[in-house]
């Protein structure tokens, strides 16, 4: 009877352990604390969703460019300022290994800073020339959030006139079930694409605030922070971050 005790004892461990290791993790989470340098810290849990690289990095298609550090930033005491110089974030996820088969939500902080980001993209899944699936701003009538799909066209848009010189909260949701894609800001829905049965090619990456050219595809020129992806497709309840503008 104790071994058998001593067993279960075991087993309700293994399966706790077990319970916690399948929690949902981040795959990345960028809070932009560093104040300075071209070097992000991920501090995100990474535990069962493969190899991913452990930090992201600043870069202007070429090689490492430090953007200009703000204060403060959305949230905490620093964000940064892509208007100068070419500056977005490769985060070295390879989209194919790991985004193919689940759920996912992607979220940050943004401020236009005044200056209108017609077609500029917050987060993209590209190679070096072509866009597989971005969430951007439009112009098309208001600065709306929208959704580009394979070779960067026009999927959606919605939700309010984001040139307004505030921070808000914008988020992506990839219910692959659903086949939905979905945009929030601030906690409201902007917009929701259906049939959308997304599966990225080798070679794509998660690269936020442009593409990976020096050509650029609509590179953001305002201001960023706190940017997160986990393989979850969460209601604005469950976003993690919140908003600024209100709404959360």
């Amino acid at each position: 009877m104790k071994r058998l005790a001593q067993f279960g004892l075991i087993l309700f461990v293994l399966s706790v352990g077990a319970g916690l290791f399948a929690q949902t993790p981040y795959f990345h989470w960028y809070q932009l604390n560093e104040g300075t340098g071209a070097v992000i810290a991920n501090t995100a849990t990474q535990s069962g969703v493969g190899t991913i690289a452990a930090q992201g990095v600043f870069t202007d298609g070429s090689g490492v460019a430090t953007p200009t550090w703000t204060s403060p930033g959305g949230l905490g005491n620093t964000g940064v300022d892509l208007s100068t110089p070419t500056a977005f974030l490769d985060s070295g996820l390879d989209p194919d290994l790991h985004l193919n088969t689940i759920d996912f939500t992607v979220e940050m902080l943004i401020n236009t800073n005044g200056t209108a980001q017609t077609g500029n993209i917050l987060f993209a899944v590209c190679d070096a020339s072509t866009i597989e699936a971005a969430l951007y701003v439009t112009g098309m009538g208001t600065s709306q959030l929208a959704l580009a799909g394979t070779g960067g066209g026009f999927v959606d848009s919605g939700g309010p006139n984001l040139n307004d010189g505030n921070w808000h909260h914008v988020a992506l949701v990839y219910d692959r079930s659903a086949q939905t894609a979905t945009g929030y800001v601030d906690g409201t829905q902007a917009f929701q694409a259906t049939s959308q049965s997304w599966t990225f090619s080798a070679g794509t990456k998660v690269v936020y605030f442009n593409g990976r050219t020096l050509s650029s595809f609509g590179r953001w020129s305002a201001l960023a922070d706190e940017i997160k992806l986990d393989n979850t497709a969460r209601s604005p309840s469950a976003f993690v971050m919140p908003s600024p503008g209100g709404g959360l």
